[in-house]
């Protein structure tokens, strides 16, 4: 149950990270979106 509270949870972060990632156009923003969602998104994939 946990596990898949905590799954549920880091997906919704990584939707609302890229999200702001692909609608903004400024690059200090993409920039600070990519380093939360590279580490995110390898945490997400490596749950097993």
């Amino acid at each position: 149950m946990l596990f898949w509270t905590y799954w549920t949870i880091s997906c919704l972060v990584f939707a609302l990270v890229a999200k702001d990632l692909f609608q903004t156009a400024d690059w200090r923003r993409q920039l600070s979106a990519g380093v939360v969602l590279i580490p995110l998104l390898l945490r997400i994939l490596l749950l097993k």
